[in-house]
């Protein structure tokens, strides 16, 4: 009987492997000669992470005030729920989305090149994209939403701005771009969308460059 039960157990395991091998074969393999599709445009994560940088004032009133196990919880993140000081008092409905962003300065006091100052001055103040929250209850003067989707933590404070869709242009062809093409030297686009943004910042390059400096020296 003992040796019987132990060939049944050998065939029982041959057959396993046997099976085991049919699935890996049908695993498909992605090489050089099968390359994945290629994104034409940013992705989800890319467009709502993004942040902005803005001049103008950004509405601050409605908050982040702010969430479930809050005794022992401080931040926020996918999946959970929260709280905005805003109800239906104040037209806000089951089911509206908000965008929740805070200003953001540059944690490093390093400076990268000489007029970095005077250029994040003038393009005025940094926000970050914490996440999204759709409202799930909603209370005279408050409201009770659930984290959707999250870039960064979400904490007590955050603002809360009613959610806009955004753009996702097309990517330029990479074909003729050489990304070890030498430096010109010419301006030739800024990340301001204002043309005076750089006022002040070309007279000093344009002293540097009548000094023969290079930038960041």
């Amino acid at each position: 009987m003992r040796a019987i039960a132990t060939a049944m157990s050998f065939a029982s395991l041959m057959l396993a492997l046997g099976a085991s091998a049919q699935n890996t074969a049908q695993v498909q393999v992605v090489n050089a000669n099968n390359p994945l599709h290629e994104a034409t445009s940013p992705d989800y994560t890319a467009t709502y992470c993004s942040g902005l940088i803005t001049e103008e004032k950004v509405p601050s009133e409605v908050r982040l005030i702010s969430g479930e196990e809050s005794s022992d919880k401080i931040v926020f993140t996918t999946g959970d729920y929260v709280y905005i000081n805003r109800g239906s008092a104040q037209g806000v409905r089951v089911g509206d989305r908000f965008s929740i962003v805070r200003p953001q300065s540059d944690p490093n006091e390093v400076r990268w090149f000489k007029w970095q100052e005077k250029l994040l001055k003038a393009m005025g103040t940094q926000y970050i994209d914490a996440g999204q929250v759709q409202i799930t209850t909603v209370h005279p003067n408050v409201s009770i939403g659930m984290v959707k989707f999250s870039c960064d933590y979400l904490q007590r404070g955050d603002i809360a701005l009613p959610m806009t869709e955004r753009p996702s242009p097309p990517f330029k062809p990479a074909e003729k771009f050489d990304k070890f093409a030498p430096v010109s030297g010419k301006i030739r686009r800024h990340a301001g969308s204002r043309a005076d943004i750089y006022g002040s910042v070309r007279k000093e390059l344009h002293g540097l460059r009548e000094s023969g400096h290079q930038p960041g020296s």
